[in-house]
């Protein structure tokens, strides 16, 4: 929500279950892509990004623990970016204390303000792996490799 906030004009993919959240429904018709796991989510972003607006990816897929190392991309992010030939601009995300880690309660947020920086890491254009002689599959790898290295580092 943080980052969305921050663009504006966005939609986030988002996990099946948060659609299903008492508390996060009526937020969920409004900016979530719901993914469903299925090639409908990559047609759904696309037609969103080829219409201007902002998708939000977490490639990732969940909250990284504190201290633990980063989690391997999806490809998923990489699929949409090239089916829209839209550029990918790497934003990291972090926190100077433990808030919404995986498995902590929500309402588990300490006695202070929690203080969030986000960075961005970078743009890559998408559509320069659209062009190319190799399969969607090898655009996607390359281009999640280069996204995962952008925010992480080599």
């Amino acid at each position: 929500m943080i980052l969305i906030s921050l663009l504006g004009d966005s939609v986030c993919v988002t996990k099946e279950a948060v659609s299903r959240n008492p508390f996060m429904r009526v937020v969920a018709r409004k900016i979530l892509v719901v993914n469903d796991g299925s090639i409908a989510v990559v047609r759904s972003a696309s037609r969103y990004l080829k219409e201007g607006i902002n998708v939000v990816v977490f490639p990732e897929g969940t909250r990284t623990p504190a201290g633990a190392p980063e989690h391997v991309f999806h490809r998923g992010s990489a699929h949409i970016a090239i089916q829209s030939a839209s550029p990918v601009e790497l934003v990291s995300m972090d926190c100077d204390m433990n808030v919404l880690a995986k498995g902590q309660p929500w309402w588990d947020v300490g006695d202070r303000t929690a203080t969030y920086k986000v960075q961005c890491k970078g743009c890559i254009d998408a559509a320069d792996f659209a062009k190319g002689e190799e399969s969607s599959k090898e655009a996607a790898i390359r281009l999640n490799d280069m996204m995962q290295k952008g925010v992480f580092g080599a």
